[in-house]
C-alpha cells in the first residue's frame, strides 16, 4: 500500500505540475508582458485568475485521461514485449529447430524415397532394355535358325534329288554297256574311225577330180562364154549393118517412090489422060482403103478368138499339172504314213523288246532297294538311339557348361566388387544376405548419423577380419553351454544376423566410449571384454564363463544370490578368497548358459593403438530369445554352422576373388571344351542320323520309285505287247500300199497322156494364136498401106494441078535422090556381107567350144555322181562313227555325271553337317539366350515386386513391407533402399508428431502475441485520442486568446495613433515655441514647457517600441 500510495502522489504531482506549467506559462507571458507594458492597459488580475481556474479543470480532466490512456498502453506494451520475448525464445529455441528437423527428416524421407524410386525404375528400364535386347538376339538367332533349317531342308532335298539323279545316270550308263564294254566301244570308234578316214580318202580323190574337171569345165565354158560375147558382137554387127542396109534400102525406095511420085505428077501435069486415070485411081484406092478395113475387123476378131482358145489351152494344162502336183501330194502323205506305219511296227517291236528287258531289271531293282531298305532302316533307329544318348550328353554339357558361365558371370561382378565389398565390412554381408534390420542398425549407429560405428573400418567391429574373428566365439561359447555341469540340457544358441549388427554397434560404442561400460543401445543380454592385446576365445571366457561359473558354484552352494554377496564385504570377501580371484560376479556366466535366451551375436575389435576406452582389444557378445525379441523372428535365424557357411563363402569369395574366378574361368573352359566335344560327337551323329534319314528317305524314294518302275514296266510291256499286235494284225499298210500303187498309174496317165494331149492343144493354139495375131498385123499393113496409097494418089493428083514447071523441077531433085541413095545402098552391101562372114565364124567357134563344154560337163556330171557316191560312203561311216562316238561320249559324260554326282551327294552329305553344327551351335546360343530370357525375366519380375513393394510403402509407410526371396545383389539392394527409405519416415513421422506437440504450442504463443499487440493497439489508439481532445482544447483556448488579443491591439493602436497625434501636436506646439524661443533669443525669451513635452514623447515612443519587440517573441515560442 505504501508504494502505491507513493506512485499515485507521484502521478497526481506530475499532473499538476503539468497544469501548473501551463498556467505559469500563460501567467508568465502576461506577467513579462505585464511588466513590459505599463499595468494600466491590462484587464483586471481578478479577472485573468478567473479564467485561469476554469481552463485548469478542464485540462486537468483530459490529461487525466491521457494518463489514464498512457498507462494502460504503457501496460499493453510491456504484456506485448512480454508475449514476443515468449514467442520469440520459442520460437527460435524450439520451434523453427523443430520444424527445420521436420523439414530436413522430410527431405531425407523425400530423398530415400526418390532414391529407391530412381534405383527401382532404372533396374526396371535396364531389366526391359536387357530383355529387348535378348529378345532381339534371340529373334535373329531363331531367324537364322530359320534360314539354315530351310537351306538343310534344300540341301537334304538336293541330296535326294542327287541320289536320283545318281541312280538314273548309273542306269542309263550299265543300259549303255548292255551286252558290251567301255574297252569294245573304244576299239569300235577306232575301227569306225579308220573306215571313215579310208572312205574321206576316197572322197578326197574324188572331190580332186571333180575340182579338175570343174575347172576345164569352167574353162570352156569360159570359151563359150567368149565365143558367145563373139557371137552376139558379130551378129550386133551383122545386124547392125543389115539395118543399115534396110535403111539404105528404105532410103533408096523412098527415093525411088519420090522420084515415081515426081514423075508420076509431072506425067498428069503434062498429060490430060494421066491425070484423068490418077483420079479414077483415088476411087480404086479408096475402095480397096475399105476392102482392108473390112478385113482387118475379120482378123481381129479371129484374133479374139484365137487368143481365147489359148487362155483355155493353159487352163487346161494347168488343170492337169494341178492334178499331177495333187497326186504326188497324196502320193508323198500316203508313202510318209507308209513309211510311218513300217517304223511304228518295228519300233514297237524295239519298244516291246525293251520293255520286256526293262521289266526285268526293274523287277530285280527292286528287290534289291527293298532289302537296302531294311537294312537302312535298322541303321537309322541305330543311329536316332545314339543321337538320342549323344544329345543327353550335350545337354548335361550344356547346363553345366551354362551354369559354369553364370558363376564365372558373378565371379567376374565380385572380383569387379569385391574390393568394395571388403571395404563395406559387414555391411556388405548383410546386403549381400538381404539382411535389412541388420543394415538399420548399422546406418542407424554409424557415424554419419552420430553414432560410433565406422562402418568396415580396420579398427571396426563391422570389418570383415573383426567380423570373422568373433565367428569362433559362438562355438566355443556354445561348447561351454551345452557341457556346462549346472545347467544340463542346453542347447547351441542360434544366430541372428540382426544380432551380429546389435553386437557390433554396441562394442564399438563401448570402444570409443570414455571409460569401459555397456553402451545399452539396444534391450539385449549382453557380455563384454577388454583386453590391452589380442587374446583368445579361452582368455574371453575364462572370464565370462570359467571364473563366473565358481563364483555361482561357491554361492549356490552357500544358499547365497549375487546380491547378498556385493551387499556383505564379508562375503564378497570370502568368496573372492574361496574362488582365488576378484571377478565376483555371474551376470556373463547366466547370459550365456541361461534360459532366457536362444540366439546370440557376437562381435570383436582390435586396433593397433588403443581405443578410446583405454584398450586395444574389445569384444562383446548379446543375446535375445526369439519369441519376446524387439529384433528378431525365427526368419534368418540359423545355426552357427548355418551362418558360418554363408559368411565362409562371402569371405572366401571377397578375398580370393581372383584364384575362384580363375578356377571358375579353368572350370568353364573345360567345361565347354567338353560340350564341344560332346557337339561335335553329336554333329558326327547327328549327320550320321540325318544321312540314315536321307538314305532311308532316298532308298525308300529308290523302293517307291523301283516298285513304280516295276509296275510302270509291267504296264508298258502290256501297252507295248498290245500295240505291237494290233499293228500286226492291222491291214492299214497293205491298204495304204494298194492306194500309192493306184495314185501313181493315175499319174502316169495324166503325164503321159492327158498333159501331153494338153501341152499340144496348148501349141497349137498358140500357133494360130501367133498366126492369128500375124494376120492381124498384116491386115493393118494392108489398111495402112491402103491409107498411104490413097493419101500419096491424092498428094500426086494435087501436085499435078500444080504446073508443069514445078513437076518437072521436083523431079529433077528426085532423080538426084535416086542416084546417091543408089550409091549408098550399093556402099551398105558391101560392109553387109564383111560382117555376115564375120558372124558366120564366130558361129563356127561357137559350136566347136560348145560341145567342148558340153564333153566336159559330162565328164564332170559322171565325175560328181561318184563323188557323191563316196560321199555317201563318208556319211555312212560319219553317221556310224558318230553313233559309236557318241555312245563313248554318252558313256564318259554318264561316268563324269555319276563322279560329279557323287562328289556333289558329298558336297552335300557334309553341307548337311555343316548346317546340323550351325543349328546346333544356334540351338545352344538360343538355349543360353532363352536361359537369359528367363534370367532376365526373373530378376524384372523381382524388380517388378520389389517396385509394387515401393508403391505400397508409398502408399503406406508403416505399413507391412512385402519382401522377395532373391539372390540377386541388386534387387536385395532396391529392398535396403526401400529400407532405408521406411526408416527415413519412421525417423520423419516420430519428429513430426514432435512438431505438432512445438507447433500446439507455437500456434499458443503466437495467439498471445497477437492478443497483446490488438491490446497494445487498442491502448495506443486510447492515449492518442485523449492526446488528440487536449490538443483540440488548447487549440481553441489559443484562438479564442488570439482573438481577444488582436482586439486589444487594435484598440492599443487606437489609443497609441490618438496618443501620437497629441504627441505631433505637442511637438508643433513645441517647435513653435521653439522657433518663438529662438525668436526670443534673438530677442532674449525663454520656453521650458515645450522642452519638457519633448523628452516625454521620445520617452513613450522607446517604451512603446520595446513593448511591441517582446510581445513577437512570446509569440514565437507559443507557435
Amino acid at each position: 500500500m505504501k508504494g502505491k500510495d507513493s506512485l499515485m502522489k507521484k502521478e497526481k504531482l506530475l499532473s499538476s505540475l503539468a497544469a501548473t506549467s501551463l498556467v505559469l506559462t500563460q501567467a508568465g507571458q502576461l506577467s513579462v508582458f505585464a511588466e513590459e507594458n505599463n499595468n494600466s492597459v491590462i484587464e483586471p488580475e481578478t479577472s485573468e485568475k478567473e479564467t485561469t481556474t476554469i481552463e485548469k479543470t478542464e485540462k486537468e480532466l483530459l490529461q487525466e485521461k491521457i494518463n489514464e490512456a498512457q498507462k494502460k498502453a504503457d501496460e499493453a506494451k510491456e504484456a506485448e514485449e512480454k508475449a514476443q520475448k515468449v514467442y520469440d525464445t520459442y520460437n527460435e529455441g524450439t520451434y523453427v529447430p523443430t520444424k527445420a528437423n521436420v523439414n530436413t527428416l522430410k527431405y531425407n524421407y523425400d530423398a530415400s524415397s526418390l532414391e529407391a524410386q530412381k534405383a527401382i525404375v532404372s533396374e526396371l528400364e535396364k531389366q526391359v532394355a536387357n530383355l529387348e535386347e535378348n529378345q532381339k538376339k534371340l529373334g535373329q538367332a531363331n531367324e537364322k535358325k530359320k534360314a539354315l533349317q530351310t537351306q538343310l531342308d534344300e540341301t537334304t532335298n538336293a541330296l535326294a534329288d542327287a541320289n536320283s539323279k545318281l541312280q538314273e545316270a548309273q542306269k542309263k550308263y550299265d543300259a549303255l554297256l548292255s551286252g558290251t564294254s567301255e574297252e569294245e566301244i573304244s576299239k569300235d570308234v577306232e575301227e569306225k574311225e579308220k573306215a571313215l578316214a579310208e572312205a574321206k580318202k576316197a572322197l578326197e580323190e574324188a572331190q580332186t577330180t571333180v575340182s579338175t574337171l570343174a575347172q576345164q569345165k569352167a574353162e570352156t565354158e569360159a570359151k563359150v562364154t567368149e565365143a558367145t560375147q563373139n557371137v552376139e558382137n558379130a551378129q550386133k554387127a551383122y545386124a547392125e549393118a543389115q539395118t543399115s542396109v534396110n535403111e539404105a534400102q528404105k532410103a533408096l525406095d523412098t527415093a525411088v517412090a519420090n522420084y515415081n511420085e515426081k514423075k508420076a505428077i509431072y506425067d498428069g501435069a503434062s498429060d490430060p489422060t494421066i491425070k484423068a486415070q490418077y483420079e479414077a485411081d483415088i476411087v480404086n484406092a479408096e475402095n480397096e482403103l475399105v476392102t482392108a478395113q473390112t478385113n482387118l475387123q475379120v482378123a481381129l476378131e479371129n484374133q479374139t478368138a484365137k487368143a481365147n482358145a489359148v487362155t483355155s489351152a493353159e487352163k487346161s494344162l494347168s488343170d492337169v499339172n494341178q492334178e499331177i502336183l495333187n497326186l504326188d501330194a497324196q502320193i508323198a502323205e500316203k508313202q510318209k504314213a507308209l513309211d510311218g506305219l513300217n517304223q511304228t511296227i518295228n519300233d514297237a517291236e524295239t519298244a516291246l523288246n525293251e520293255a520286256k528287258t526293262q521289266l526285268e531289271t526293274a523287277k530285280a531293282n527292286q528287290a534289291s532297294k527293298e532289302k537296302e531298305l531294311e537294312t537302312a532302316k535298322a541303321n537309322l533307329e541305330k543311329a536316332k538311339q545314339d543321337v538320342v544318348t549323344q544329345q543327353s550328353k550335350v545337354n548335361e554339357a550344356q547346363e553345366a557348361a551354362i551354369a559354369q558361365e553364370k558363376v564365372v558371370t558373378q565371379l567376374r561382378t565380385d572380383k569387379e566388387q569385391a574390393q568394395a565389398k571388403i571395404e563395406q565390412g559387414s555391411k556388405g554381408f548383410f546386403e549381400a544376405y538381404g539382411c535389412t534390420d541388420a543394415l538399420k542398425i548399422l546406418e542407424a549407429q554409424s557415424t554419419a548419423n552420430g553414432g560410433s560405428t565406422n562402418i568396415g573400418a580396420e579398427n571396426d567391429a563391422t570389418s570383415l577380419e573383426n567380423f570373422k574373428r568373433a565367428l569362433s566365439m559362438v562355438r566355443y561359447g556354445n561348447a561351454l553351454r551345452t557341457s556346462d555341469t549346472n545347467f544340463t540340457g542346453r542347447e547351441d544358441l542360434k544366430v541372428n544376423p540382426t544380432l551380429f549388427a546389435i553386437a557390433q554397434v554396441q562394442i564399438n560404442a563401448t570402444a570409443n566410449g570414455k571409460t569401459f561400460d555397456h553402451s545399452s543401445l539396444y534391450n539385449v543380454g549382453e557380455n563384454i571384454s577388454a583386453s590391452s592385446r589380442s587374446e583368445t576365445d579361452e582368455v574371453f571366457y575364462n572370464g565370462w564363463y570359467a571364473s563366473e561359473k565358481q563364483v555361482y558354484e561357491y554361492i549356490t552352494a552357500k544358499g547365497w544370490t549375487i546380491v547378498d554377496v556385493n551387499n556383505d564385504e564379508a562375503k564378497y570377501n570370502e568368496v573372492m578368497n574361496a574362488v582365488g580371484h576378484s571377478n565376483i560376479q555371474v551376470g556373463h556366466y547366466k547370459n550365456l548358459i541361461g534360459l532366457n535366451s536362444d540366439v546370440t551375436g557376437t562381435a570383436y575389435v582390435y586396433s593397433k593403438t588403443p581405443a578410446p576406452d583405454g584398450y586395444r582389444c574389445n569384444v562383446g557378445q548379446v543375446f535375445d530369445y526369439v519369441s519376446r525379441s524387439n529384433y528378431i523372428t525365427d526368419v534368418n535365424t540359423m545355426t552357427i554352422d548355418e551362418f558360418e557357411a554363408q559368411f565362409n563363402a562371402y569371405y572366401n569369395k571377397l578375398m580370393n576373388a581372383d584364384s575362384i574366378l580363375k578356377d571358375g574361368e579353368l572350370k568353364l573352359e573345360a567345361l565347354k571344351a567338353e560340350l564341344e566335344n560332346q557337339r561335335q560327337v553329336l554333329g558326327t551323329k547327328t549327320a550320321a542320323q540325318t544321312n540314315a534319314q536321307t538314305n532311308v528317305a532316298t532308298v525308300q524314294t529308290q523302293v517307291t520309285q523301283a516298285t513304280n518302275a516295276t509296275a510302270r514296266a509291267k504296264a508298258n510291256v502290256a501297252t507295248k505287247q498290245a500295240a505291237f499286235d494290233k499293228l500286226c494284225d492291222d491291214d492299214t499298210a497293205f491298204n495304204m500300199a494298194n492306194e500309192i500303187t493306184g495314185l501313181r498309174t493315175q499319174k502316169a496317165q495324166l503325164e503321159t497322156v492327158d498333159r501331153v494331149n494338153a501341152q499340144k492343144a496348148l501349141e497349137n493354139a498358140q500357133q494360130e494364136k501367133k498366126d492369128a495375131d500375124q494376120n492381124v498385123e498384116n491386115k493393118k499393113g494392108i489398111v495402112n498401106d491402103a491409107q498411104a496409097t490413097l493419101k500419096k494418089r491424092k498428094d500426086v493428083l494435087d501436085e499435078a494441078n500444080k504446073g508443069i514447071e514445078t513437076a518437072k523441077a521436083n523431079l529433077d531433085v528426085a532423080e538426084k535422090d535416086v542416084d546417091a541413095n543408089s550409091k549408098a545402098l550399093g556402099e551398105a552391101l558391101k560392109d553387109e556381107s564383111t560382117k555376115k562372114a564375120l558372124y558366120d565364124a564366130s558361129q563356127k567357134t561357137l559350136e566347136t567350144a560348145t560341145k567342148d563344154a558340153q564333153q566336159k560337163a559330162d565328164e564332170l556330171k559322171t565325175a560328181k555322181a561318184e563323188e557323191t557316191k563316196k560321199a555317201s560312203v563318208v556319211q555312212t561311216a560319219k553317221a556310224s562313227l558318230e553313233a559309236a562316238t557318241l555312245k563313248q561320249k554318252s558313256l564318259k559324260d554318264l561316268k563324269a555325271e555319276i563322279a560329279g554326282t557323287q562328289e556333289q551327294i558329298g558336297a552335300y552329305q557334309k553341307a548337311i553337317k555343316d548346317f546340323n553344327e550351325a543349328i546346333a551351335k544356334l540351338d545352344e546360343t538360343i538355349g543360353q539366350l532363352e536361359n537369359e530370357q528367363a534370367s532376365i525375366e526373373d530378376v524384372k519380375g523381382q524388380v517388378e515386386k520389389a517396385y509394387e513393394a515401393y508403391k505400397k510403402l508409398c502408399a503406406d509407410p508403416t505399413g507391412f513391407m512385402d519382401v522377395v526371396d532373391s539372390e540377386n545383389d541388386v534387387v536385395l539392394g532396391l529392398y535396403s533402399k526401400m529400407g532405408s527409405m521406411r526408416t527415413a519416415y519412421e525417423e520423419y513421422a516420430t519428429a513430426l508428431n514432435v512438431f505438432l506437440g512445438v507447433e500446439a504450442q507455437w500456434n499458443a504463443n503466437k495467439e498471445q502475441l497477437e492478443n497483446a499487440s490488438r491490446d497494445y493497439e487498442t491502448a495506443k489508439a486510447e492515449l492518442d485520442k485523449a492526446n488528440k481532445a487536449l490538443t483540440s482544447y488548447l487549440d481553441k483556448i489559443k484562438k479564442e486568446e488570439e482573438a481577444k488579443k488582436a482586439e486589444e491591439e487594435a484598440k492599443k493602436a487606437e489609443e497609441e495613433a490618438k496618443k501620437k497625434a497629441e504627441v505631433e501636436a505637442k511637438k508643433v506646439a513645441e517647435g513653435a515655441k521653439k522657433t518663438q524661443s529662438e525668436s526670443q533669443e534673438k530677442t532674449g525669451t525663454v520656453n521650458t514647457g515645450a522642452e519638457t513635452a519633448l523628452g516625454f514623447y521620445a520617452l513613450s515612443g522607446v517604451l512603446g517600441l520595446a513593448g511591441v519587440a517582446f510581445t513577437g517573441k512570446h509569440a514565437r515560442k507559443e507557435d
